[in-house]
């Protein structure tokens, strides 16, 4: 025979009221207790157990189900509200005067030290940036020099080399051949001293008396020494092309720092 409990509440939970399924959670859970407890008297068989047990669960989950339909906010209840974005107010700049007005002299003479030095870092780096840059051009050029004065060194031999300055025959000079590099076949045609316009753009040396001198292309001859290296000095100009000359080239930087491009050539 099954237990009054289980014959008492046999049928669907969900078509009960609120007293009957709460008085019967209560009701089960109790005698559910007490039978865990070892209590005289309340011992539950084990199928009474399980369909209890069932019973209960089935009433937990009808009255924890959420109710469909628009329900009532409980009392004191207040929905979430996200933090709207302020717009500055000009009313908050009278804390930054109030604050302004307890410096002294000598916060206004440090802070205005503090803006002038920084204002000054900044010019430097973009100075030094200029530079660098100006001075990565010049060497760029002095490289295409180098480079080109290395291919015609077996093509000055031919009638049709240009410019016909630099060929390899009696009566051209370096002279005409260096002036001949800033024409229209040439390795520099319409190219400029990138640290000023105005400046030549090839010298015989960089020369620290002379600041005409920055960002130029310096080439120099090479003379055979007993050691069997080459000691370089300044083209007179003068020299013929008849022969091979040994030379190389130079880039003059800044703070008249030379920089070689190429060295122990032959044109």
């Amino acid at each position: 025979m099954a237990h009054p409990l289980v014959e008492k509440y046999a049928g669907n939970p969900s078509s009960w009221s609120d007293e009957r399924r709460t008085e019967a959670r209560l009701e089960l859970f109790a005698a559910i207790s007490a039978d865990q407890e070892g209590v005289s008297g309340a011992k539950l068989l084990p199928d009474d157990r399980t369909r209890m047990l069932r019973l209960w669960l089935d009433l937990n989950n009808v009255l924890s189900a959420p109710e469909t339909g628009t329900r009532t906010p409980p009392k004191g209840f207040k929905p979430y509200s996200y933090p709207s974005k302020k717009r500055f107010e000009f009313r908050r700049t009278k804390y930054v005067w109030r604050v302004m007005r307890w410096l002294r002299f000598v916060d206004y003479l440090f802070i205005f030290f503090m803006i002038g030095l920084t204002a000054a870092c900044v010019l430097l780096a973009q100075h030094s940036i200029d530079e660098a840059i100006k001075i990565e051009e010049i060497k760029v050029m002095g490289e295409e020099v180098a480079a080109w004065m290395k291919g015609a060194t077996d093509k000055r031999g031919e009638e049709e080399f240009e410019p016909a300055a630099c060929r390899k025959a009696d009566g051209h000079a370096w002279s005409d051949c260096l002036a001949a590099m800033l024409e229209e076949n040439g390795p520099l045609h319409k190219k400029d001293n990138p640290f000023h316009a105005g400046r030549a753009l090839l010298q015989k040396k960089c020369d620290p008396s002379d600041v005409e001198t920055i960002g130029s292309i310096i080439i120099e001859k090479g003379t055979a020494t007993p050691a069997g290296s080459f000691a370089y000095s300044t083209f007179e100009g003068t020299e013929s092309l008849a022969k091979d000359i040994v030379y190389r080239v130079l880039v003059c930087g800044r703070g008249f720092h030379v920089i070689k491009i190429a060295t122990d050539q032959t044109f």
